[in-house]
């Protein structure tokens, strides 16, 4: 531990302390101290992103060691290097972030504490599970079948439902505690049929009443269920890419045409279940053994996980023949379903495009009386502009205003954002530039016209620029242009003639 703990000085020894910090940060040049609200700023985003991993849980005062801290620390560096911030789903991880400052921050010790509490107590889920796997694998008979014979009782009688559960508590919990306080006689039995058949003694209590406790640390059966969580694990990784590896093709549109009859097919069922299903529902309870049927279908599916038969079936499966035959009669009910409700064809989907526009903005000079470029915008600029209506106002307050002390303090209003070189400018979120370069809009009018202007501006159709209209108001004066641009949506497509057939599942199976 030692070794760890100094290694891990080694590797934060670069960061400084707060003190250190200090006496660098008074130590710092006027230029630098004037970026500081800048720094603020991208300090607090920073904290603000990764605040989930940083949380101190209220309360919690119980001091930490000193090789604890290096390793939480450690951590949360790794971590925030290999955080994937590009998380379609954001808004998902967004909720889960915010239940996290909730709760205390990722530490090794807490999972290595938490790990150890959870597995004092994990036999019970453990047996659980093996009872269940030994039930399927038919590994003794007499458990099988009188499990069989239990679930038939219930499903013909559904009212023991409410019986099973009362009486496993009785006999699996009340009666073997009962035992340990009054124990049998094992002298006057026969020992053959005493853990059988145990007789609990008629006198006073002999032991005292045991209550159940987590496993002893390190002990036999801890070892054992931390096996068995190993082991266990699997289950759910089996049961998750069993459930992908079934749907891939028809839920999440790999192939827009069966994800989409598929779609249709799943709202009709909903619809049906929603409306028509509860007045079917009676009369097949009436005229149909439901019953029997469901009794039928638990004792066959139980009968097909034999070792015998369950083997039998699993070559049958992975027979070369009986791969070709499924192939061929997913491929023809597929067909079916595309010919009957969508149209199948080879045409090609247009992607969606749009035209992107940029306004060159220009102010004319009244000292060298020259046009100067004033940046590429968004925005007309116009006269009805809020923003110029704005910075005029404010020009004329500062003009008037002759106290010289109180027109400083006042801040200037948010300006057009303009940015000097038009390749420098970005297409919008998710879309991408369709053509090489931006081309400038020869028809004026139109974009004057549509975006009511005609009324604030002056056209030049020559050069194409539109001015603004002479007014006493104004103080100053500008020009602009339109450049357009096409983009198209972002795909991540790389090759559409892609087979969409999933990947064989049969490493799970064997």
């Amino acid at each position: 531990m030692d070794q760890v703990s100094s290694f891990f000085e080694n590797i934060l020894a670069v960061e400084p302390n707060e003190a250190d910090q200090g006496a660098k940060e008074k130590s710092r040049p006027n230029e630098l101290k004037q970026s500081k609200p800048m720094a603020d700023k991208l300090k607090r985003k920073s904290e603000s992103d990764f605040a989930f991993w940083t949380h101190k849980k209220e309360g919690n005062d119980e001091p930490k060691s000193t090789n604890t801290l290096l390793t939480d620390k450690l951590m949360e560096k790794i971590i925030s290097m290999v955080i994937p911030m590009n998380i379609k789903d954001q808004g998902a991880l967004n909720e889960r972030l915010e239940m996290q400052k909730t709760r205390p921050p990722l530490s090794v010790n807490l999972i290595s504490k938490n790990s150890i509490l959870l597995n004092l107590r994990l036999s019970v889920p453990f047996e659980t599970i093996d009872s269940i796997i030994k039930f399927f694998n038919w590994d003794n008979l007499t458990f099988t079948v009188g499990v069989l014979l239990v679930i038939t009782h219930i499903i013909l009688n559904p009212y023991l439902i409410f019986v099973l559960p009362l009486f496993q508590i009785l006999f699996n919990v009340m009666v073997p505690h009962y035992l340990v306080l009054h124990s049998t006689d094992r002298s006057m039995l026969n020992t053959r049929y005493y853990q059988r058949n145990p007789i609990p003694d008629d006198g006073p209590a002999l032991h005292e009443s045991e209550i159940p406790k987590p496993v002893p640390e390190l002990s036999n059966e801890f070892i054992l269920n931390l096996t068995d969580l190993q082991n266990h694990m699997l289950l759910y990784v089996v049961t998750y890419d069993l459930i992908l590896w079934a749907t891939n093709g028809i839920l999440f549109y790999k192939d827009e045409n069966i994800s989409s009859v598929v779609f249709l097919g799943l709202l009709t069922l909903g619809l049906h279940n929603l409306f028509v299903l509860p007045k079917v529902v009676p009369i097949l309870v009436l005229y149909l053994p439901i019953k029997l049927m469901l009794v039928i279908s638990i004792w066959t599916a139980t009968i097909m996980f034999h070792p015998v038969i369950r083997n039998v079936l699993l070559n049958w499966m992975y027979n070369e023949e009986t791969r070709l035959y499924f192939v061929k009669l997913n491929n023809q009910v597929e067909e079916f379903l595309l010919n009957l409700i969508v149209k199948v064809g080879d045409e090609q989907v247009n992607i969606e495009t749009k035209q992107a526009e940029i306004f060159e903005l220009q102010r004319y000079d009244q000292s060298s009386k020259i046009w100067e470029l004033n940046g590429f915008t968004n925005d007309f600029y116009t006269i009805n502009s809020p923003m110029r209506k704005l910075k005029q106002e404010y020009l004329k307050v500062k003009d008037n205003d002759t106290n010289e002390d109180e027109s400083s303090e006042k801040s200037e209003p948010v300006d057009i954002n303009t940015t000097p070189n038009i390749n420098a400018i970005k297409p919008p979120i998710d879309w991408e530039f369709n053509e090489e370069s931006w081309k400038l809009d020869l028809d004026v009018n139109n974009w004057v016209n549509s975006n009511l202007l005609a009324d604030l501006v002056m056209i030049d159709t020559d050069e194409k620029w539109v001015y603004d209209l002479e007014s006493s108001t104004t103080s100053e004066s500008f020009r602009r242009r339109r450049w357009v641009r096409t983009c198209k949506r972002q795909s991540t497509i790389k090759d559409p003639s892609q087979s969409n057939s999933g990947s064989a599942y049969s490493d799970y199976l064997l």
